[in-house]
């Protein structure tokens, strides 16, 4: 439920437009509305419960996409080890 939560307009504005003409504005678009996020924060203190989790994506970008944004803003969490 918590994931699902998560994909809010950011992520399907940014996916819509060219990541490398625009990267900068939808990471920091994708990051504010992370931020804001409930359920980003449940899923943050959710996963604090185990050693290291690892992210998966399904975009052929691997320079520019969600799981990169999100692992940042994980990486910025006391107690928590992305891989």
């Amino acid at each position: 439920k918590t994931a699902n939560s998560l994909r809010i307009s950011g992520l399907l504005w940014c996916h819509q437009e060219s990541a490398t003409k625009l990267g900068d504005l939808c990471k920091k678009k994708y990051t504010d509305e992370l931020d804001a996020s409930p359920a980003f924060q449940q899923l943050v203190k959710a996963i604090k419960q185990y050693p290291s989790i690892t992210l998966l994506y399904s975009s052929h970008n691997t320079a520019h996409n969600n799981a990169i944004v999100i692992a940042d803003l994980l990486k910025k969490q006391p107690g928590i080890n992305v891989i």
